[in-house]
């Protein structure tokens, strides 16, 4: 065998044009995978901790994923297609989805069964992959069109169940499901036969993933609330009518709850509202207990009825008044909903004035009046909601609209 002979025949380095630029462009994309996940650890499930840094967490995901399109454009059309190169393109891939995955389920963003059924197809293929190109003559396997498609729909869904625009009435994260629909073909269609051979226990999981994005979203948003008010002195009491009670467990299942929550006052009747809160008499007798005054009034009765002396004014009064359904309440048709928030002169100081945009408000400026007339400097508003769903549906999302509103309203302190 002659040395030409020798040299035709050897096995390609993996190393040969390690520096290409396409691959320079490569590892990039995995040094943007470092950071992603940095942020979307510390913004915490559904960017509780820290909207903004969930805003950059999917900004960066979105970039890290579009240079997969790069990086190979680039190796085609220069030329500059390694051996290396094949085999970093697809596992710079695998860790950014994977890695957006294992998290997103951590925080109860998306389903385990899910993530586990990707993970044993993605590693089996990057197995694969490296005992096909340790074998004698073995080439590294690049990844074909379909995979690339398949990766092309997961970032998609991704970039969807990540960015902070999740949430729809009831607290169900739409882009979750899109993204459960649309990430992997494959793990569509083992979902779509498991369903078929087992209906039941398919109809239960997805109830299941359902009620749990909404609870971990609940727990977040009111652990977000008590962290920001306990850093600035400030305490919340409630008064609840459609809710019964809901708002302030929600408040309670947070663990070091009592630095912040001192109580609420569930005024179911309408007359309990008049005799314990104040209430105007004359407005329940005349448009009823669902009505945006109301509200209001409940919010600031109950942060005076609760507030503490050796405290001063540091009370946010939270209020919610509705019609739960099934059916109408007169005129008011089932699902209407008014909430109430009033403001401590400490807490107004922190923030704009809170008339602005809320999510899920039929009509956020309409509906919303300021205290003008409360001696102790309070600002407070009351808020229109048209909720869908069963009566318990109408008052979990009612909690959830809460939270969600004011956990927003609050990191702006």
């Amino acid at each position: 065998m002659t040395d030409e002979q020798i040299v035709e025949n050897k096995k390609p380095s993996l190393l040969d044009g390690w520096n290409a630029p396409p691959n320079l462009v490569t590892y990039s994309r995995i040094v943007l995978v470092v950071v992603f996940l940095v942020l979307y650890v510390k913004a915490g499930p559904w960017g509780g901790d820290d909207q903004t840094l969930r805003w950059a967490a999917a900004i960066i995901f979105i970039i890290a994923a579009s240079t997969d399109k790069l990086d190979g454009w680039m190796a085609r059309k220069y030329n500059q297609v390694t051996e290396l190169g094949k085999l970093m393109d697809p596992i710079a891939d695998k860790l950014l989805t994977c890695g957006t995955l294992v998290v997103a389920s951590v925080f109860a963003e998306f389903p385990w069964w899910a993530t586990i059924l990707f993970l044993v197809r993605e590693i089996g293929i990057t197995v694969m992959r490296f005992f096909v190109m340790e074998r004698p003559g073995g080439k590294v396997i690049a990844a074909a069109w379909p995979g690339k498609l398949k990766t092309l729909f997961q970032c998609i869904g991704l970039a969807m169940l990540l960015l902070p625009l999740w949430v729809f009435d009831g607290g169900q994260s739409m882009p979750m499901w899109l993204s459960a629909t649309t990430s992997s073909p494959t793990r569509c269609s083992m979902w779509r036969s498991s369903c078929a051979s087992t209906p039941a226990a398919c109809t239960c999981t997805t109830r299941s993933s359902d009620r749990g994005s909404a609870d971990v979203q609940r727990d977040t948003f009111a652990a977000a609330i008590l962290r920001t008010c306990e850093s600035h002195g400030l305490r919340i009491a409630c008064a609840e009518s459609l809710t019964g009670g809901l708002l302030a467990d929600a408040f309670v299942r947070i663990p070091g709850a009592s630095h912040v929550f001192l109580g609420s006052a569930v005024t179911y009747d309408i007359r309990a509202k008049a005799s314990i809160l104040g209430v105007d008499r004359a407005l329940l007798a005349r448009e009823g207990a669902v009505h945006p005054e109301v509200a209001r009034q409940m919010a600031i009765a109950t942060a005076r009825l609760y507030a503490q002396p050796e405290d001063g004014d540091t009370v946010i009064g939270l209020a919610t008044t509705g019609v739960a359904g099934p059916g109408p309440d007169g005129d008011k048709p089932a699902g209407l909903v008014y909430i109430g928030v009033s403001l401590p002169r400490a807490a107004a100081a922190l923030a704009p004035d809170p008339r602005g945009t809320w999510i899920g408000a039929e009509t956020p400026i309409g509906t919303v009046r300021l205290d003008a007339t409360d001696d102790h400097g309070r600002r407070t508003i009351a808020v229109e909601l048209r909720l869908d769903g069963t009566r318990q549906q109408v008052r979990e999302r009612t909690v959830l609209r809460v939270l969600q509103n004011v956990s927003q309203f609050t990191s702006t302190f």
